[in-house]
């Protein structure tokens, strides 16, 4: 009896976590895929369509504030952006994560922005940084989700 009642807790926790992460990421997409996986499955690429110039979105990302749903570094020579996991950066002092590469398709004076995850054969960082991806962009650029 004590068993059951051991199980019962636990799946009970397995079921809470699983259905608190899912929530988190249907927030956080919308319910749309904007993912594009390579042919080995091997990288991921996330997709937005943004209302900005590469050059307007290159001096956004220039400067931080507040409001920055993810901690990141950004180097605008090789436009490459390092993203923490927020939980993870505020108890370590030094700033580790996942690099990601940014390219863009213009289109006038707006563009596609594929943002492809650099360090693949790595295991990722951060378990919470593509659940918060979409909201990063969002509210940071202005982006929407690109339906695949």
């Amino acid at each position: 009896m004590e068993y059951f009642v051991a199980w019962v807790i636990y799946a009970s926790f397995v079921i809470f976590v699983l259905g608190t992460y899912i929530r988190e990421w249907r927030k956080n997409t919308d319910g749309k895929n904007n993912l594009i996986y390579s042919q080995d499955g091997m990288r991921v690429t996330y997709v937005y369509f943004v209302p900005h110039t590469k050059e307007q979105i290159t001096e956004i990302l220039s400067h931080k504030n507040a409001g920055d749903r993810l901690c990141y570094m950004f180097d605008r020579g090789s436009m490459v952006i390092k993203f923490a996991d927020p939980e993870e950066e505020y108890y370590n002092r030094e700033f580790s994560g996942d690099d990601y590469h940014l390219s863009f398709e213009e289109q006038g004076s707006s563009c596609l922005l594929h943002v492809e995850r650099m360090n693949y054969f790595a295991p990722s960082s951060s378990k919470r940084v593509p659940l918060l991806m979409n909201a990063f962009w969002k509210v940071k650029v202005n982006a929407s989700v690109y339906q695949i």
